[in-house]
């Protein structure tokens, strides 16, 4: 089945992909927290 291969490729890209985006979105909210908790002394 050629088109096996390919179609494992997309989902494993599109996998990749949303944990970076929420990698992203982890790390920009605990730069935001951290920055109140450190900005409020």
């Amino acid at each position: 089945m050629p088109n096996g291969g390919i179609f494992e490729e997309q989902q494993l890209a599109q996998t990749h992909a949303a944990t970076k985006v929420a990698i992203g979105i982890g790390k920009e909210f605990i730069f935001q927290v951290d920055y109140k908790y450190h900005h409020n002394e």
